[in-house]
């Protein structure tokens, strides 16, 4: 599994991937852990897997097309489109915790929104 995190003033962004080149349907339990100031505002995901992000699926599901129409094109698209879900986590102690699970080639990218730090 390999992880990547960044910040911003508006908060915090970590992407998950597990790569296999030997597929299987193994799934590995990640529990995210960031110390935080403040708790957050919202922690989102976006999820590339075999139900979400997965255009071939879709094109396979309709039987695999030689050349979609614009409509298969379309819900192809709208179908496999990589929309943000909310993330239940916990704030205690000063630190965010989330579990997430990634399966063979998925891809999660956590959001996590901050407020801007007020002026005193």
């Amino acid at each position: 599994m390999d992880a990547a995190a960044f910040r911003s003033e508006n908060g915090i962004q970590v992407l998950l991937s597990r790569l296999n080149f030997h597929p299987g349907k193994e799934r590995r339990d990640v529990e995210l852990r960031i110390s935080l100031e403040r708790p957050p505002e919202w922690v989102k995901i976006r999820r590339i897997d075999e139900e979400r992000g997965n255009p071939l699926r879709v094109w396979e599901e309709m039987g695999s097309p030689q050349v979609p129409t614009p409509d298969q094109t379309r819900r192809i698209a709208e179908e496999s489109a990589v929309l943000p879900e909310p993330l239940p986590f916990s704030y205690e102690h000063g630190q965010l915790a989330a579990h997430i699970t990634l399966g063979d080639n998925d891809i999660s990218f956590i959001e996590i929104g901050l407020r801007a730090q007020q002026p005193e």
